[in-house]
């Protein structure tokens, strides 16, 4: 039986919220479960124009996400991403790569000069992806995602969004 395949990336928007806290339970369970976005927090970040937000969806619904921001004050030019997720049933099929091409484009378009992202030192494939869009490890931290879970500091540097 072929795999289901999604239909299209759009921006996220506020009355996403409640599809997205749905989502991130199923998606981020173990160490990540701390971590999950409530909906309040989905709806103050979507509601922000700060955000850069991009929904996968399918015929059956939300298929992944990526969430981030882009930074004010003295971190200006830099955004961070604070979350991807892909349903299991469309990992392995480039979805993680369009919606995190989505985010860097979009952020290249506000002028941001470079992504960063903290990810978990057990998460290997989350790893692979962001190491094979030019992702570098810059600092390990120690006991991150729980007292036995150390996760990683990444960074990109962006080129122009017509390069991404």
């Amino acid at each position: 039986m072929p795999r289901p395949s999604f239909t299209r990336i759009r921006p996220a928007r506020p009355s996403d919220a409640g599809e997205l806290t749905a989502f991130e339970r199923k998606a981020f369970t173990g160490y990540y479960a701390g971590h999950r976005f409530s909906r309040s927090q989905f709806e103050y970040y979507l509601s922000r124009t700060l955000t850069i937000s991009f929904v996968a969806i399918s015929r059956a619904g939300l298929a992944g996400y990526v969430l981030g921001i882009r930074q004010r004050g003295g971190r200006l030019g830099v955004c961070r991403l604070l979350s991807i997720a892909v349903a299991p049933r469309f990992k392995r099929q480039g979805l993680g790569q369009r919606l995190l091409r989505a985010f860097m484009r979009a952020a290249a378009e506000r002028s941001c000069r470079s992504v960063s992202l903290e990810v978990a030192a057990p998460n290997a494939a989350a790893r692979q992806l962001f190491s094979g869009n030019g992702f570098e490890p810059i600092r390990m931290l120690p006991g991150y995602y729980s007292s036995a879970v150390d996760g990683f500091r990444m960074r990109r540097t962006l080129a122009s969004h017509k390069e991404l």
